[in-house]
């Protein structure tokens, strides 16, 4: 059992759970995003960060074995729940979708999630429908949660409040509901629309089935009460540090929450091309 954190140290670290023992870290040229473990394949990883870098690690070699450059900030990444695919959000609100078979990035497609008044706000999370896999939940910073099929939106969840923090909507896990934190200290649920997708046309708008107030909260995490605690994973939440601390820090309150627009995205968009850092020794010839 591991954990993975990503940081403004530049760094990502894996720990051992249960203890406050740091096993390896793994050096970025820029602030680290989002991370997550490959769902099939515990020795690898992949990784974002504000230099418009996606790294797929091994490990046991604590090396990139592949890169891609998105030549924009990189606020969210999410495997496939097989593991051969990946998907990549922007601080710009564009969406990338990559192979990811043998731990190469192959960009098959990407979407700007944009509206025809304003343009989407940063990506903040991805999740796949645990019952549905084909179906991706993408949570946004313009206080929407759009479910895509593919590369089309076919429903819109509205209610809650996001702006400044990194909100994330999870799924239950039967896949039935949604669940998510808001900047207004309330706890939204929605109803999944399980409807025959097959037939849409225009994507539907479904507003908040139920909420309750919960002070500070930032983030919201559902799982059945009845299963066995092993069976909630947290492999895709990050924890962001603020030191080199070798203790774990203490859980956050809402008014500490680390603020993306203000922290980390203080330093210039990286538009174009950026450097690497030679400690890196990313492989040669990666494209976005």
């Amino acid at each position: 059992q591991h954990l993975l954190s990503a940081s403004t140290d530049k760094t990502v670290r894996l720990w051992e759970i249960g203890s406050a023992n740091c096993i390896k870290v793994f050096p970025h040229s820029n602030f680290v995003t989002c991370v997550q473990f490959n769902p099939t394949n515990d020795n690898c990883f992949i990784t974002g960060s504000i230099d418009g870098k996606v790294r797929v690690w091994d490990i046991t070699r604590c090396s990139v074995v592949d890169w891609a450059d998105v030549r924009d900030i990189v606020t969210a990444v999410c495997y496939r729940p097989d593991g051969k695919g990946a998907v990549v959000g922007t601080i710009t609100g564009n969406c990338r979708f990559y192979d990811a078979s043998d731990n190469l990035l192959r960009l098959e497609t990407q979407i700007a999630l944009s509206g025809k008044k304003s343009s989407l706000k940063r990506i903040t999370n991805f999740q796949f429908c645990p019952n549905n896999p084909s179906k991706l939940m993408v949570t946004s910073a313009d206080s929407k949660i759009r479910m895509l099929d593919g590369t089309n939106v076919i429903q819109n969840y509205s209610g809650l409040r996001s702006g400044s923090c990194q909100m994330s909507a999870s799924f239950t896990p039967d896949g039935e509901h949604i669940v998510s934190a808001s900047e207004d200290s309330n706890i939204y649920v929605w109803n999944r629309d399980n409807q025959d997708d097959s037939v849409w046309r225009q994507a539907k708008t479904t507003y908040s089935s139920e909420r309750f107030l919960s002070n500070n909260a930032a983030i919201a995490i559902p799982w059945h009460g009845t299963k066995p605690r092993s069976h909630v994973s947290l492999a895709s939440h990050i924890q962001f540090k603020y030191s080199s601390s070798k203790s774990f820090p203490s859980r956050p309150s809402a008014p500490g929450i680390f603020n993306l627009n203000q922290e980390l995205f203080a330093e210039p968009s990286c538009k174009g091309a950026s450097a690497t850092w030679p400690e890196e020794m990313l492989p040669s010839g990666s494209i976005g």
